[in-house]
C-alpha cells in the first residue's frame, strides 16, 4: 500500500509540471503493446432529452466536453467537440468515450444537462471509427402548470418553490414559461414543490413531494382548483367552502407518460381548514430531526484556516450507521484541479467508489463496505494534505456525512498555502 501511495504522489508531482505547461492529456509513451488510430471523422452526437432526438445540426455542442478514458478510467485525452482533432493514435486497449454537455448545477433555468458514453476498441495499426456518441437528458426537469380555472383566481403573489437533491431551489413566479433543471444527485430523490398565495381572495399553501427522483425525467405539475366551477357570493368571489387547490403530476421518462397518482390532501391541510403546522414560506422542506452526526478532529480546526500538516485525522461518528460519505474539493489553484484530477473527481462519495476505488484507497481512504453502515470511521487525509504545499492558494474540502435515516451533517475544512 505504501509502494502504491507514493507511486501516486510521484506521479502527481509529474503531473504538476505537466499542468504548469497547461496540457490537458497525459502524454503517452512508445512503450506499450503497439499502437492504433481513432478517428473522430465519423464520430457525431445526438442528443435524446427523453422527449426527442435533436442531431448536431440543431443544437450547438461547440462547447461540450470530450474525454477518452482507458479501460482502468485513467483520462488519456480531453477536448472541446469544436477543437477535437479528426485523428489520433492510441496504445492497444479498450476504451471510453465521454461527451457531457457542460458542469452540471444544482439548479438553473433552460439549461438541460446531457451525458453520453460509447466504449470503443484500438487495434495494432488498424484505425477505428468512433461512430455516433447518444447524450441523454441526466438532470431533473421540472416544469409548473396551472389550470385556466385556476388562473382567473390567481394572485399576484402566487408562487411555487421547488427544491431537488438538498440544495437545488427555483421559485416559479405566475409568468414563469420557463423549466427548471435539478442536478440528479446519487443518495437524494426527493422533490418538495410547495405552491403558496392568494387565491380568490384566501392565502393558499399547498404542498407536493416525491421521493422517486431519477436522472432523465420531465416532472410536469399542473395545479388546479379542487372545484373547477366554484360557488361564488354576490360580489364574485369564491367562497370560503369552495376554495382550495389541488395538483396533477405526469412524469415522462424515455418517450413514455407515467401519470402519478397523488393523494388528495384534506380539507384540514389548507387554509380554510384546521391551520397547516408545516414550516413557513421560507422554508418549504419539512423540518429534520436534529442530526446525532459528529465530524471532527484534534488535528485541524473546522473554524479556522489551517496550514498543512503531515498528520490529518477526520473522526466521523454516525450512531444510526453512514450512507453517503461525500466529499468535494475546491481549490484556487488551476494546477492542483487538474493534477487532482487525473486521479480522481475533485467531488465524489467514498460510499460508492465506482472505478476509482483503487485511487482513493492508494491515498489511505476508506471506501465502500467500510464506509457503508459504519458508526465510526478514522477518516485519515494525511497522505494527501501533504501535497497541498507544492499548491499555493486556499483548498476546501467539504466533508458531508448522511446516515441511514437521512439525516446530514456538512463541515468544511480550509487549508491556505502562502505564494
Amino acid at each position: 500500500m505504501k509502494t502504491k501511495i507514493f507511486s501516486l504522489l510521484a506521479a502527481l508531482a509529474v503531473l504538476t509540471g505537466l499542468s504548469a505547461c497547461h496540457s490537458n492529456s497525459i502524454n503517452i509513451g512508445p512503450d506499450g503493446p503497439g499502437t492504433g488510430t481513432a478517428s473522430m471523422r465519423s464520430m457525431a452526437v445526438e442528443v435524446n432529452n427523453a422527449e426527442n432526438v435533436i442531431s448536431r445540426a440543431e443544437v450547438d455542442l461547440s462547447d461540450f466536453i470530450v474525454q477518452i478514458f482507458s479501460a482502468d478510467g485513467q483520462k488519456v485525452k480531453q477536448w472541446r467537440y469544436a477543437e477535437m482533432p479528426e485523428i489520433f493514435e492510441l496504445p492497444v486497449g479498450d476504451y471510453k468515450v465521454h461527451v457531457y454537455s457542460h458542469e452540471v448545477q444544482k439548479a438553473e433555468w433552460d439549461h438541460p444537462y446531457f451525458v453520453g458514453d460509447k466504449e470503443f476498441s484500438i487495434a495494432t495499426d488498424e484505425i477505428t471509427e468512433i461512430g455516433v456518441v447518444t447524450c441523454k437528458l441526466s438532470n431533473i426537469k421540472v416544469t409548473i402548470r396551472y389550470s385556466d380555472e385556476l388562473k382567473k383566481y390567481m394572485g399576484d403573489d402566487c408562487r411555487v418553490t421547488v427544491i431537488a437533491n438538498d440544495e437545488g431551489r427555483l421559485v416559479y413566479e405566475p409568468a414563469e414559461t420557463r423549466a427548471g433543471y435539478f442536478a440528479a444527485v446519487e443518495g437524494s430523490s426527493t422533490l418538495v414543490a410547495e405552491f403558496k398565495g392568494t387565491v380568490g381572495g384566501y392565502t393558499e399553501t399547498l404542498r407536493h413531494t416525491a421521493n422517486d427522483l431519477a436522472a432523465g425525467q420531465h416532472r410536469i405539475i399542473t395545479f388546479k382548483l379542487k372545484n373547477p366551477n366554484p360557488s361564488v357570493d354576490e360580489n364574485g368571489n369564491i367562497i370560503l367552502e369552495d376554495i382550495g387547490i389541488d395538483y396533477d403530476v405526469v412524469d415522462e421518462d424515455l418517450n413514455e407518460n407515467v401519470t402519478v397518482v397523488e393523494p388528495t390532501l384534506p380539507d384540514d391541510d389548507r387554509p380554510g381548514g384546521e391551520p397547516d403546522p408545516g414550516p413557513g414560506p421560507d422554508d418549504p422542506t419539512p423540518p429534520t430531526p436534529e442530526s446525532t452526526i459528529k465530524i471532527t478532529s484534534d488535528d485541524v480546526d473546522f473554524d479556522a484556516v489551517n496550514p498543512i500538516k503531515n498528520n490529518v485525522l477526520i473522526k466521523i461518528d454516525a450512531p444510526e450507521g453512514i450512507e453517503h460519505l461525500q466529499v468535494s474539493i475546491t481549490t484556487t489553484n488551476d494546477n492542483f484541479s487538474s493534477a487532482v484530477s487525473e486521479f480522481i473527481p475533485m467531488s465524489f462519495d467514498l460510499a460508492y467508489p465506482g472505478d476509482y476505488n483503487e485511487a482513493y484507497l492508494g491515498f489511505g481512504f476508506p471506501t465502500g463496505n467500510n464506509v457503508i453502515g459504519a458508526t465510526h470511521i478514522d477518516f485519515d487525509i494525511s497522505q494527501f494534505v501533504p501535497l497541498l504545499g507544492s499548491f499555493p492558494g486556499t483548498h476546501n474540502f467539504q466533508i458531508s456525512v448522511t446516515d441511514a435515516k437521512s439525516k446530514q451533517l456538512i463541515k468544511t475544512l480550509t487549508f491556505n498555502v502562502a505564494q
